[in-house]
């Protein structure tokens, strides 16, 4: 059992173990009719047991070299700084296809903006929450002794 496997995960792995390789791989060929967590960890167990067809086996590596090749342009773009087309020209002269590694790309970037956008609105919050405290405040002494107050 992969050691990664969260509480659900290891339910999945233990209900569908005991299975036969043969039973596993009818799954396997009815995929669409199984969630993706529960066809990874067929796949996981049928790799345990070295019963893994050679197209499950094909589109494994090839699912892992995308990873890394992801990972590989993240970590150009994020890591070194290097400009999106730097990251573009390089994922193409290391074998990647245009449109795949345009994508790529595009993914990255949604991502990073993403991570950009939630970190800016918790600023906003603070700020918000921050400006509302100083308003109420010094309107609260203004009321109650004169003077005046500061709108934040």
């Amino acid at each position: 059992m992969n050691r990664r496997y969260n509480l659900r995960q290891q339910k999945i792995y233990s209900d569908y173990s005991p299975k036969s390789d043969q039973q596993l791989l009818e799954m396997l060929q009815k995929k669409d009719n199984y969630v993706i967590e529960v066809i990874e960890i067929i796949t996981d167990i049928l790799a345990e047991r070295n019963k893994l067809p050679e197209t499950v086996m094909a589109e494994i590596k090839a699912k892992q070299e995308k990873e890394e090749k992801y990972t590989y342009a993240a970590e150009m773009l994020l890591k070194m700084g290097k400009s999106p087309v730097e990251v573009e020209k390089i994922l193409v002269s290391d074998g990647m296809d245009a449109p795949t590694s345009e994508q790529v790309l595009k993914n990255l970037v949604a991502d990073e903006a993403k991570r950009n956008s939630k970190k800016n609105m918790l600023w906003g919050a603070v700020w918000c929450i921050g400006g509302i405290l100083v308003t109420a405040i010094t309107y609260s002494n203004a009321s109650s002794g004169g003077g005046s107050y500061v709108i934040a």
